[in-house]
C-alpha cells in the first residue's frame, strides 16, 4: 500500500476499530463460545435413531410458515411471540404483552392448535429488569385410522394426540441489544389412544441485534426420549443459526432472512424468508414468501399479514406437491406493556436531537402594546420656515 493511500485508509481504519470496541469483542467471543459449546455438548444428540413429537419443531405461527420458518434471528417485536420455538433469546426483545392463537389444517388430515401468551415483567419491576416470559400450549391430532387389536376387533381411533407446553424467559445480557433465553418443554404423546409416552426438553439460544442485522442460534429439544410401552423415541433434537437484514425495498420496509439447520435424522438444511410491508396505506399489509432448500416437500410458501391497530391476522400456505396444501391462520392481540411507549426495544432510546433556537433580537424582546393601551400618534416634526 503506497503512503498515499496508507493516509486515505487509516481514518476509516481507526473508525472501525474504536466501534468495535472491547464490549462488542467481548460480545462476540461470548456468542461464537456460546454456540460451540452447545454444538459439542449436543453432539451425542445427533445419533441416529426414530424420532417422535414432531410438534416442537413445527411452526407456531402463519407468519413464521409464511417465510418458510428462517426464525432464528427474528425477535418477538418483529416476528411475535411464538418466535420462541425457533430462538428462545427472541422473547428478550418482547416490548409489550401479546395472545397469539394459531390453527394449522394439514396435508394428511392432521390439524394443530396454538395458544401463547409473552410479557415483559414489568408488573413485578417497574423497568422489566428481570426479563420476560412467556407460555405456549400446543396440541395436535394426526387424524383418524382404523386399528385392530389383540382381539381381532377392529375400530377407528386417534393414530396419534400431542398435547405440549413451553415456558419460555429470556433478558439482555451486558447489553441491551444481545440475550440470552431457555425454553423448558414438557410432551405428552398418545398413539392409537392405547400407549402413552412423556418426554422433557430444554431449548437453549442467543440473539444479537447490530443496526438493521440481527444474528442468532438455538440448541433444540435437548432432553428424554418418549418410551411407548418398550420402544424408546427420540424428540427430534435440532441445531439452528440464522442472520436477518432489514432494508428499504421500493421505499417500503423488507426484511431477509436465512437460517441454517441441522436435525438428527437428516443433512443440513437451508431455510430463506422474505417480508414486504406495503406501509403507505391506513392498515399495512405484509407479503410474505419463502424457500427451504433440502426438504423433500414443503419447498414453497406463501404468506399475507394484516395489521389491523393492536389486531394482527395472518395468513401462510405450504405448497405440497401431489397433496393438498397446508394453511395457517394465526390471530394476534398486543396491549399493556412497555410498547406503549416505544414501537421497538431495540430502538428503545434513540439519539435525541437538540433544537438549536435563534437568538432573540432586541427588537423581539418589546412587547407590543396591549389593545387597551393609547398609542400616541406620531406626529411630524414642525418645519421651520426657511430664510430667503
Amino acid at each position: 500500500m503506497s503512503p498515499k493511500n496508507y493516509f486515505f485508509f487509516k481514518p476509516k481504519f481507526q473508525f472501525i476499530f474504536k466501534s468495535f470496541n472491547s464490549t462488542s469483542v467481548k460480545i462476540f467471543q461470548f456468542i461464537v463460545g456460546f454456540l460451540i459449546y452447545c454444538l459439542i455438548f449436543s453432539a451425542p444428540l445427533f445419533a441416529e435413531g426414530t424420532n417422535a413429537g414432531d410438534i416442537l419443531i413445527q411452526s407456531l405461527s402463519a407468519k413464521a410458515q409464511g417465510m418458510a420458518e428462517a426464525f432464528a434471528s427474528i425477535p418477538a417485536n418483529e416476528g411475535g411471540v411464538t418466535a420462541l420455538q425457533y430462538n428462545p433469546a427472541s422473547i428478550g426483545f418482547l416490548n409489550q404483552r401479546e395472545i397469539s392463537v394459531t390453527y394449522k389444517g394439514g396435508v394428511f388430515g392432521d390439524n394443530t392448535g396454538i395458544i401463547s401468551f409473552g410479557s415483559p415483567l414489568d408488573f413485578l419491576a417497574a423497568k422489566s429488569s428481570l426479563g420476560n416470559f412467556a407460555g405456549t400450549l400446543l396440541y395436535e391430532s394426526a387424524g383418524d385410522v382404523d386399528f385392530v387389536d389383540g382381539a381381532g376387533t377392529k375400530k377407528t381411533v386417534n393414530a396419534q394426540k400431542d398435547i405440549g407446553f413451553i415456558l419460555s424467559y429470556s433478558r439482555p445480557l451486558l447489553w441491551e441489544n444481545l440475550t440470552l433465553g431457555a425454553n423448558g418443554k414438557i410432551l405428552n404423546s398418545k398413539l392409537v389412544e392405547n400407549f402413552s409416552a412423556t418426554a422433557f426438553a430444554l431449548d437453549l439460544g442467543a440473539m444479537l441485534k447490530m443496526g438493521t442485522f440481527a444474528f442468532g442460534g438455538s440448541v433444540q429439544n435437548m432432553g428424554t426420549a418418549l418410551k411407548y410401552n418398550r420402544t424408546n423415541e427420540y424428540i427430534p433434537f435440532a441445531f439452528r443459526i440464522g442472520a436477518s437484514n432489514r432494508m428499504k425495498w421500493f421505499k417500503q420496509p423488507t426484511l431477509f432472512s436465512m437460517d441454517l439447520i441441522k436435525q438428527r435424522d437428516s443433512n443440513i438444511k437451508a431455510n430463506f424468508g422474505l417480508e414486504y410491508i406495503y406501509a403507505d396505506s391506513k392498515f399495512p399489509i405484509a407479503f410474505r414468501s419463502g424457500y427451504k432448500l433440502g426438504e423433500d416437500s414443503g419447498k414453497i410458501n406463501f404468506g399475507l399479514g394484516f395489521s389491523l391497530a393492536k389486531l394482527k391476522i395472518d395468513y401462510s400456505m405450504q405448497v405440497v406437491a401431489g397433496t393438498e396444501n397446508g394453511h395457517f391462520v394465526t390471530l394476534g392481540f398486543l396491549f399493556g406493556g412497555s410498547g406503549d411507549e416505544s414501537s421497538s426495544r431495540i430502538e428503545k432510546n434513540p439519539p435525541q436531537t437538540q433544537t438549536i433556537q435563534p437568538k432573540a433580537s432586541p427588537r423581539s424582546a418589546i412587547k407590543p402594546a396591549s389593545k387597551s393601551t393609547p398609542i400616541p400618534s406620531k406626529q411630524p416634526p414642525s418645519q421651520k420656515p426657511k430664510n430667503r
